[in-house]
């Protein structure tokens, strides 16, 4: 959980490190990822919502831009990734009217 800027800093860290190696969909690691992400910008909110500039402006920055790099990973991901449950062949064969037999 990222309650300080020293624990905000790691996370955008171990981000950043998951960016350049994306972990494989579905791993530990993954879900570390999704996690982290979830909980920058959970904070980053928290953040933004004060009324007055903070020492972190320039974190809460890099966190928008990586949060932005995130985003662009996972359109990527769903742009590769097919419909793992669909009852339809992928080639559109045997796809039309039934007699009912």
């Amino acid at each position: 959980m990222i309650t300080d800027q020293k624990s905000f800093e790691a996370a955008l860290e171990r981000i950043t490190a998951f960016l350049e190696r994306p972990p494989h969909e579905g791993t530990p690691q993954d879900a570390e990822f999704a996690s982290l992400l979830e909980q920058v910008a959970q904070y980053q909110t928290e953040l933004q919502s004060q009324p007055t500039s903070s020492a972190l402006e320039a974190a809460v920055n890099r966190a928008h831009d990586l949060m932005k790099d995130a985003a662009a990973l996972r359109r990527a991901r769903e742009a590769v990734t097919k419909p793992r449950w669909s009852s339809f062949p992928e080639d559109g064969e045997g796809i039309g009217p039934t007699t009912g037999v």
